[in-house]
């Protein structure tokens, strides 16, 4: 919270001097390099403070918090689709909301749609995050998992991302006991499977 609050307060002023500089142009730019650091900045602290907290587990209906989710996302406009059926499972609801959001929030960035598949068997349930874009190379999945790490030729804007999502989406699959690998989708593009186990 300190370090968030001594960092914000610079970039608060420069915001605040930005608006005297006469060039349009100039001060577009501007803008834009503090509002990618202001990300960078909440992406850090997302994932630190992630790193250091651990909810307590519940007996949560994962269908129905994977449907909200999707139908969040399908509000805004986006094209996410959900199917399959799991019964209620013992999990850290923010942290599975957050490995789901960050899987979800990848596949949208990248392929423009997402497919969400809840698959339940009696030692584990999978769900699968499937999108039909891009993909990534196999060579290159584990290494996206890595903090920070961004795969050449998504080192722009329009991607977005400080390169963290993956690595918050794993950590949190591990905080539930479960593994997050990804895999190519069928026809092509990426599939991130979930693994929780039913203990």
């Amino acid at each position: 919270g300190a370090v968030s609050h001594d960092l914000r307060t610079p970039l608060s002023r420069l915001k605040l001097r930005l608006e005297q500089i006469d060039d349009d142009k100039l001060q577009g730019q501007m803008r834009q390099d503090l509002n990618d650091m202001i990300g960078m900045l909440d992406a850090t602290l997302t994932y630190l403070h992630e790193q250091r907290t651990s909810e307590a587990l519940q007996l949560m209906d994962v269908q129905a918090l994977v449907e909200s989710l999707c139908e969040n996302a399908q509000d805004q406009g986006a094209d996410v689709q959900v199917s399959g059926h799991c019964a209620p499972l013992q999990v850290q609801p923010m942290a599975l909301r957050s490995c789901i959001n960050n899987l979800m929030d990848n596949a949208l960035r990248y392929a423009g749609q997402a497919r969400i598949e809840l698959q339940d068997q009696r030692e584990q349930l999978l769900i699968r995050v499937i999108d039909h874009g891009p993909g990534i190379a196999e060579d290159k999945r584990e290494a996206v998992f890595e903090p920070f790490y961004r795969l050449e030729g998504s080192r722009n804007r329009n991607s977005g991302g400080v390169g963290l999502g993956m690595t918050i989406a794993r950590e949190a699959a591990q905080r539930l006991g479960g593994q997050l690998n990804l895999a190519e989708t069928p026809g092509g593009g990426l599939t991130a499977i979930i693994r929780l186990p039913r203990t």
